[in-house]
């Protein structure tokens, strides 16, 4: 289990935190494991989480996952909507084909959460991708928008999944959720405090493992 801290780039509510250069994963028996080539992960004051990466595997198939913080805003209670988009893309670097599977609950690739403020999914998406000898492969998903019944005070996004030996896959995303209060009026948070909520001690967590398909 490795965490990566990725760095903060600018300075109000639109927040972008993202590797400064790649990072090789070694095990101290089977040496490489994989490489995160690149991560970023970028909160918008919409509520916007915007999560993407590109990844090379190690000798034998790797298991990536890639979580980002949970973005905490005013509670948002009426006329709740949320769209969620994803994609993923696999490059075959070794002649021999390449693939990228799902490790989420029916094979997919990308989860969108929301909390009420009980963790909720939203939506998960993307169900891999393969590519033939020395080619790509792309897969997309997308869900809304659609109507969230109740109260949403934070949102989330990860990706989590397996690639092909020796291979490259990257992805992006996209999950934001609109509506307004009912309550009280909400006072818009002064992007100090946006920073505060959301950003504070942000950790992308970066899992790799060996991967025996059988």
């Amino acid at each position: 289990m490795w965490s990566v801290t990725v760095d903060k780039t600018g300075g109000s509510a639109d927040e972008l935190y993202q590797l400064a250069s790649p990072v090789t994963l070694v095990g101290s028996k089977v040496g490489v494991l994989g490489t995160i080539e690149g991560l970023a992960v970028k909160f918008l004051g919409d509520p916007v989480v915007s999560v993407s990466f590109a990844v090379t595997a190690g000798a034998v198939p790797t298991a990536f996952t890639f979580t980002s913080a949970k973005l905490t805003f005013p509670v948002l209670d009426t006329d709740v909507v949320g769209a969620a988009s994803a994609g993923v893309t696999v490059t075959d670097l070794d002649s021999n084909g390449a693939w990228l599977s799902g490790a989420f609950e029916g094979g997919k690739a990308y989860e969108a959460l929301y909390f009420t403020p009980a963790q909720t999914v939203f939506a998960r998406l993307v169900n891999g991708a393969a590519a033939g000898p020395d080619d790509s492969g792309t897969s997309r998903g997308r869900s809304g928008p659609t109507p969230i019944a109740g109260s949403v005070s934070g949102i989330q996004a990860a990706f989590s999944f397996v690639l092909s030996a020796n291979d490259m896959g990257s992805g992006t995303s996209s999950f934001n959720v609109t509506g307004t209060s009912g309550g009280p009026p909400v006072v818009p948070l002064p992007p100090a405090v946006w920073s505060g909520m959301a950003m504070m001690g942000l950790v992308v967590g970066a899992r790799v493992r060996r991967y025996l398909r059988k």
